[in-house]
């Protein structure tokens, strides 16, 4: 081979090879994937706000692709939040400006909303995908009477006695810090029987005397109270709910204090039991149970072992979520009979269905 043959067969392969390098680089960013415009979802704090107000929030929507976004409806988890975006189809690499308009609620806390705009990306549909939390404030503040006048968030008295005559809590209220005038404030205890006595003592506070519970149902019991304080003109309804508990206690008692039943089959049942014993440093016989009672016809009761057991069967019905309610338990010790209200709580999910092979 000559001199001038070699170097042309070195060009030759030289040039053949930039050009297979230079065609495979088109190839890859041919196929290369366009960036995903959203990784994930975003938070969007909008901090504490006044219970019931109503309220503008903006957030930037960036389009960090090669590709134009355009947007074609916006979704929320609560009626309480709308939005709009501006503009609806985003350049690359640009932004638009999410307008989200809140409600907020009557009730003190956190509050959370999932909102989506979804959209196209080319061909490709996107969803984008923003967690909305807020703090609707607390507008009045409950203290307990006397000289140290401890904060509440809830009513927790000491144990009782069975036949105790019942606990009255004294309770001041006064205005959280909110520059409205108040013209009314309402107190209800959310049970039957109970009535919760409220009087004015100045312009800005209140004082409330709260009878709090029956001390002859025994075991653990939980009021709900709600204060409802609102203006003549009735433009802001402001509610807050706080639980009043207590224990009662007797010589015999019901373990466990509450029954749970998690991941419940919708249409399926399962069986938890109840167990009588002592308490309280009694002696003596530990009675019976003598009946018990729901007014869900999804729970079937029933006693056993000589009324010193109570079976509880939960089926709950075809809708998956939350199933929650009261079971009235009587046991007979000696000449007294006493009552206990046994709470139950389960989580539904639905059943899977099963897979049919066809032949």
């Amino acid at each position: 081979m000559s001199m001038q043959q070699a170097v042309r067969g070195t060009l030759f392969l030289i040039i053949t090879a930039g050009l297979a390098s230079l065609l495979a680089v088109h190839r890859a960013a041919a196929s290369a994937p366009i960036k995903s415009p959203f990784p994930g979802a975003a938070g969007v704090a909008v901090g504490t706000v006044l219970p019931g107000a109503r309220l503008v929030h903006r957030v930037d929507v960036r389009n960090p692709s090669n590709l134009p976004l355009h947007f074609t409806a916006f979704q929320s988890s609560c009626g309480c939040t709308s939005g709009a975006l501006n503009p609806v189809t985003i350049r690359p690499g640009k932004f638009g400006v999410l307008t989200l308009r809140l409600h907020a609620p009557a009730y003190p806390g956190r509050k959370e909303v999932m909102v989506w705009l979804k959209g196209l990306c080319g061909k490709k549909r996107i969803v984008r995908q923003f967690l909305v939390n807020y703090r609707v404030r607390r507008m009045i503040r409950l203290s307990a009477a006397g000289a140290r006048r401890r904060p509440l968030n809830s009513f927790i008295l000491p144990p009782m006695d069975y036949g105790q005559k019942p606990h009255k809590l004294v309770v001041e209220i006064t205005r959280g810090g909110y520059a409205a005038k108040w013209d009314r404030l309402a107190c209800r205890v959310m049970r039957p029987g109970l009535a919760a006595a409220l009087r004015r003592t100045s312009g800005t506070s209140w004082r409330l005397t709260l009878p709090l519970v029956d001390a002859h149902v025994l075991g653990g019991q939980s009021y709900p109270v709600r204060f409802s304080f609102y203006d003549g003109a009735k433009r802001l309804n402001y509610h807050l709910t706080l639980p009043a508990n207590v224990a009662v206690r007797g010589p015999v008692k019901l373990a466990p204090d509450d029954l749970f039943y998690s991941r419940l089959v919708a249409g399926s049942a399962r069986r938890r039991t109840i167990l009588l014993a002592l308490s309280h440093g009694a002696a003596g016989p530990v009675g019976r149970i003598t009946r018990a009672e729901s007014a869900s016809p999804n729970v079937a009761l029933k006693v056993i072992r000589n009324g010193h057991e109570l079976a509880v069967t939960l089926r709950p019905g075809a809708a998956a979520g939350q199933i929650s309610g009261i079971i009235v338990v009587h046991v007979k010790r000696k000449k007294k009979t006493y009552v206990f209200q046994e709470r139950y709580l389960g989580y539904v999910v639905k059943a899977k269905p099963n897979c049919v092979v066809g032949r």
